[in-house]
């Protein structure tokens, strides 16, 4: 009768990337508290990584209903809006607005300005995802940070530059995928 024992269990199983197992055991947890802010958006992150955003944005809206005063929901469900394409681009641009100011700490607030930054670049407002961008680097440097700016560099035409932020992207995280 325990929803935290079903929120580790859940935990467990997006550690080893069964995140259908995941699932089901997130919802589990909330039969029992379908007022856990912390279980919808741990949810939501499930279902974007499976690919179902609108299970993820709906997830993402119930946190965010749940929990106003944290910035998780709303960084990401600007997460899971642009994922959906251009046509949610200004909707991801304002969640991601909404989640600064209630960020509770640089790091928080430089992994909101990385998000805001490359939505801003997908959109082609390339001054602002820079100016946002050089803001999220200030805050605390990440590998996602640079190389999100590494690819306004590139969209840009700045190859050096470009190259300058990829490798201190790696530099920073040498398993970065991308």
């Amino acid at each position: 009768d325990m929803e935290e024992i079903y929120q580790n269990l859940a935990d467990a199983h997006v550690q080893l990337k069964d995140y259908e197992q995941a699932s089901a055991v997130y919802e589990a947890a909330l039969v029992l508290d379908g007022n856990n802010g912390g279980v919808w958006n741990n949810l939501g992150e499930v279902h974007m990584r499976r690919g179902d955003y609108a299970a993820a944005e709906a997830a993402f809206r119930r946190a965010a209903e749940l929990l106003p005063q944290s910035h998780e929901p709303a960084n990401n469900l600007g997460n899971v809006l642009d994922a959906q394409g251009a046509g949610r681009r200004q909707e991801a641009l304002q969640a991601y607005r909404l989640a600064l100011p209630l960020a509770p700490d640089d790091g928080a607030r430089a992994a909101i300005y990385a998000n805001l930054g490359e939505t801003l670049r997908r959109a082609r407002d390339f001054g602002a995802a820079t100016a946002v961008l050089d803001s999220s680097l200030n805050l605390a440097p990440t590998a996602d940070a640079n190389d999100y700016r590494g690819r306004v560099a590139f969209d840009t035409g700045d190859m050096v530059g470009a190259v300058a932020f990829w490798q201190q992207a790696v530099a920073l995280e040498p398993e970065l995928g991308t």
